[in-house]
């Protein structure tokens, strides 16, 4: 029993690598791939921080958009309204033109009888 190895043992010879060098390798391998899935899952935790931030942001910028679209059509409501007062204003002028007329007429005419009366009194 002590002289030659038994076939069994031949076969785990050829098929089994030394443990020792293969267990050390193997060890290695195990830490290297256990820091690449530490890296990883934090890598999955920061993408994850980044899409709930960009959702976050996609909404305000969706919310801004809407107000700039309300502000806009407050603004063209305003215009719309600036020129219908100035078109009013303008119809205004053409209406009292005659009648400003008038008022300086008689203004005038006050003037003169106001000094015909001063004359007459001094």
């Amino acid at each position: 029993m002590g002289g030659r190895p038994s076939r069994l043992q031949q076969h785990r010879a050829r098929v089994e690598p030394e443990p020792s060098v293969e267990v050390g390798e193997l060890e290695e391998k195990v830490r290297a791939l256990q820091r690449d899935l530490e890296e990883a899952r934090e890598a999955s935790r920061e993408h994850e921080l980044l899409a709930a931030t960009a959702a976050r942001s996609e909404a305000e910028v969706s919310e801004l958009e809407e107000k700039v679209r309300a502000l806009q059509r407050g603004l063209e409501e305003a215009k719309e309204a600036s020129r219908e007062h100035e078109l009013l204003l303008e119809r205004v002028e053409v209406h009292l033109r005659p009648r400003r007329k008038d008022v300086e007429a008689a203004v005038q005419s006050t003037e003169s009888v106001q000094k015909r009366v001063e004359w007459l009194l001094a």
